[in-house]
């Protein structure tokens, strides 16, 4: 699957992709199609939201982070227990108790998808008990919903560390740090592919 993302970060996207993708943080192109559901110039306001869990250790080894997006005043975040919605960043505050607000707010553009549209499209993507802190987590969702609200992809530096789990071998040691010594993979995310997920939400 050849993948293409779009060049319009921070506004309203012109139209839908003919054909998407971009391995994580590749470069971008797009195709405009008439009645998008990106092509809505008005709606309510997508933000992202990005606090960092951990700080990068040289070159070798990124920072982590928690992300989440807004629709309007409403939060929704990925974890164990699936998709919540929520208010003033409480996905953030959970993570870092000692943070009031999450590190980075980003206004990406606005949408005319509702929250329980997004929620119907997403939650059977991302259900309860599939959460892997590595094949599967918060920037996923966060990934996926950025595609399917505004055509636009998740900035690499914050899936840096994801995209590095992919040799969990070389990485065991890191997460079992993390996790103090907690972090078993998760057999339900084994199978999940984001750009999979990507080109059925293209369709949708």
């Amino acid at each position: 699957l050849e993948l293409r993302a779009p060049v319009w970060a921070g506004r309203a996207a012109p139209g839908r992709f003919g054909a998407i993708a971009v391995a994580m943080g590749g470069s971008a192109s797009a195709e405009a199609v008439p009645e998008s559901r990106w092509s809505k110039l008005s709606g309510q306001p997508v933000r992202l939201a990005a606090t960092a869990l951990s700080s990068s250790w040289g070159d070798n080894i990124p920072a982590a982070y928690h992300t989440s997006i807004s629709i309007g005043d409403v939060e929704y975040s990925f974890g164990p227990s699936g998709v919540i919605p929520s208010r003033n960043w409480l996905s953030h505050k959970v993570i870092r108790p000692d943070r009031e607000h999450p590190q980075v707010v980003v206004d990406l553009g606005t949408t005319g998808v509702t929250g329980d549209a997004l929620l119907k499209v997403l939650a059977p993507h991302f259900r309860p008990g599939t959460y892997d802190l590595l094949m599967k987590n918060c920037n996923a969702f966060s990934n996926a919903a950025l595609f399917y609200l505004l055509g636009i992809r998740l900035d690499a530096k914050y899936t840096a560390l994801d995209r590095a789990g992919a040799t969990v071998d070389k990485l065991g040691g890191l997460v079992q740090l993390f996790s103090m010594g907690l972090y078993v993979p998760n057999p339900k995310a084994t199978d999940f592919q984001l750009n999979e997920v990507l080109a059925l939400l293209n369709q949708a």
